[in-house]
């Protein structure tokens, strides 16, 4: 029989905090477990272990293994997290059902995000907890030195090698315990010690320091220009082009997983005078990829724009639609996409067809491709970095039975990622969370989620067709992608009125501002006041490369004069600036990663007052909150931690 010890102090991540006595791959010990400690039964067993039925096997078989003990063990970790009794019932309850793997029943229930799935398997397993805000600042130099390489991706991965030539370890993070034998395998080579972290940690480090996707697509682009000159010069070009057909398909795929593996949200390809260039965002900021001969770029166009149903209509009107090149029916598509299985299984990609001009017979069109993770999950609220008092005021938001909330903030400041993470916190059993999106950019098993149809007229009249329907199916807790126009908010106000929560978004430059909005559409000032709880607005920014970032010796009388950073400044701290030239590890951006700003306008009793008598943003904003909590002032702090640089708050919350 054999149990797992709950130990709270292996929770954190840190390489240089990892713990001794971890499994290795030979089925010794390293040095400092004795034989009798958990730690070391975990390292004796790891590898003769059958792991079954597990949070992707959570807990580890030596022998036959008492399922009391293994249920007791599991439980008590989920408990210990936070999930409820009943939640924890209706999970088992389903594994003996459907035989599936906790991991994947959790994660279509969402009753955790990865990450905390991840920590349920190191209380579990004993193996220290890599948490997922590690993933940007991560250095894997040790590992790349040594020569390692992964040319597929298995779903672990190593991020550092220590030790002396004969007695070398190797960190290697896996999502549960049963790629143990895998890795041993692998890396027979090198002692291994554990740490778990979630899958999506797992495949971003993969992407960004082994997935050499921008050499295949140069490759590909090679190979395509290639056939491109032996067309003009052959005799059976139509012929040849028919026969290579998988090389532009090839180029195209290629391009697409690069874009994915890059972490880019958008993908474009646009015509310039005399070719085109194709362009990606990343972290919300654009980058030209390449350059494109006028031949590639036309050629490009219309293979896509030939899997765009009723393309011809293009110089009517935009073409809205999705990719279906992964789609089981695609019989031109399905030889070519089989080595990119991972991009249809985990990707939706949304494409729009514009034409931009049109010159005689010739067509200049632009492609733009909007990348969605289908597989990532909700970030856990309390990773969001608010401070305290805006903590638990949010968290009083979202347990409140009736009110709106609206955060606002331009396209891609991560107003979608706050708000699924405000509703993870409540309870999908207990209270019905209904949500109406275009698209939907998380699936939760326990929501009901809808999505506006294509073939609505416009977005707007299909989102106020869902909603009424919607409250038909008793929501308690309701979320609409974007409030667009009166109607909608008209319906959300009485809503809210009406003993329900609801949540949505306004594309708003401040907090208050989310007001005068809502007083444009002929919203009744009373009305709102009664119903508004919060308008929380944010913005991304980029986050410094610790390999390359710069000191700041300029004087920026803001941050020396302001009060509230002088406890940040004491003892001499240093801001610092991006690299001009960047490295290796920004991509030569001098960034790595982004952090939210915000700002949050509670209404309280005198805003309330403020609101109904229709006072201007201004007056209302001081009433709300003080300067030192306002955007600009959040994004300031970033910068006297030497987090961001004051460029970069500038961009996105400039004073005055």
């Amino acid at each position: 029989m054999f149990s797992f010890p709950h130990r709270e102090s292996q929770r954190p991540g840190a390489l240089d905090g990892a713990h001794q006595g971890r499994s290795v791959a030979d089925g010794t010990l390293i040095d400092g477990a004795s034989a009798s400690s958990p730690s070391a039964a975990i390292g004796t067993s790891v590898h003769s272990s059958v792991l079954e039925r597990t949070i992707g096997s959570l807990a580890t078989m030596v022998g036959e293994v008492n399922r009391h003990a293994e249920e007791l063990s599991l439980d008590d970790a989920l408990r210990q997290i936070g999930l409820k009794a009943g939640h924890i019932r209706f999970i088992r309850s389903r594994e003996e059902q459907t035989n599936e793997p906790l991991t994947s029943i959790m994660r279509d229930l969402a009753f955790l995000t990865g990450d905390q799935i991840a920590l349920v398997a190191s209380l579990v397993s004993g193996h220290p907890h890599f948490e997922s805000d590690r993933v940007d600042s991560l250095d894997i130099s040790s590992v790349v030195n040594a020569g390692i390489r992964i040319n597929e991706f298995k779903g672990f991965i190593p991020i550092c090698l220590r030790g002396s030539q004969h007695s070398q370890i190797l960190t290697v993070l896996i999502p549960e315990d049963r790629l143990i034998n895998q890795v041993s395998i692998e890396f027979s080579e090198f002692l291994i010690e554990y740490q778990v972290a979630s899958e999506d940690s797992i495949a971003r480090i993969y992407r960004r320091h082994f997935g050499n996707t921008l050499g295949q697509f140069e490759d590909s682009l090679s190979k395509f220009n290639g056939l491109l000159k032996r067309r003009r010069t052959s005799a059976n070009a139509t012929q040849e082009a028919d026969e290579d057909a998988a090389i532009y398909r090839r180029a195209l795929l290629d391009l697409l997983k690069h874009a994915c593996y890059q972490g880019a949200s958008d993908l474009s390809i646009t015509p310039t005078e005399n070719g085109g260039m194709i362009r990606l965002k990343v972290g919300g900021t654009g980058t030209v990829l390449t350059y494109l001969t006028r031949e590639a770029y036309l050629v490009m166009i219309n293979i896509i724009k030939g899997d765009v149903p009723k393309a011809d209509n293009v110089g009517v009107h935009p073409i809205d639609t999705t990719i279906t090149w992964f789609d089981p029916g695609k019989d031109d598509w399905l030889p070519h996409v089989r080595p990119y299985k991972e991009l249809g299984e985990r990707y939706g990609f949304r494409l729009v067809l514009m034409m931009s001009t049109k010159n005689g017979m010739t067509e200049n069109l632009t492609v733009t491709i909007r990348i969605l993770d289908k597989q990532s999950t909700a970030v856990n609220f309390d990773l969001l970095g608010f401070d305290q008092q805006t903590t638990k005021t949010l968290k009083e938001y979202v347990n409140s039975k009736n009110g709106l909330v609206l955060v606002t903030g331009p396209t891609g400041s991560g107003k979608t990622t706050t708000l699924y993470a405000l509703l993870n916190l409540i309870d999908p059993i207990e209270r019905w969370v209904q949500t109406i999106e275009n698209p939907i950019e998380y699936r939760n098993g326990l929501w009901f989620q809808y999505q506006i149809p294509s073939v609505a007229s416009d977005e707007s009249g299909g989102a106020e067709t869902l909603l009424k329907g919607m409250l038909r199916n008793a929501p308690d807790v309701a979320l609409i992608g974007e409030i667009r126009d009166r109607h909608i908010a008209d319906v959300l106000v009485n809503m809210s009125n009406t003993g329900h929560l609801a949540f949505s978004t306004l594309h708003t430059n401040d907090a208050a501002l989310a007001l005068i909005r809502l007083f444009e559409f002929g919203i009744d000032p009373v009305s709102i006041a009664s119903v508004l709880r919060g308008v929380l607005a944010q913005r991304l920014v980029r986050t410094l490369c610790n390999h390359c970032k710069e000191e700041d010796e300029r004087n920026h009388a803001e941050i020396q004069s302001a009060s509230y950073l002088q406890v940040i400044l004491g003892d001499g701290k240093k801001i610092f600036r991006a690299s001009r030239d960047g490295c290796a590890h920004c991509a030569m951006t001098g960034y790595v990663g982004r952090r939210m700003i915000y700002e949050l306008l509670h209404v309280n009793p005198t805003v309330r007052a403020a609101i109904e008598e229709k006072k201007p943003p201004s007056a209302i904003a001081q009433l709300a909150m003080q300067k030192e909590e306002n955007l600009r002032a959040r994004g300031l702090r970033l910068v006297a931690q030497g987090l961001t640089s004051i460029e970069e708050v500038n961009s996105v919350a400039p004073a005055g």
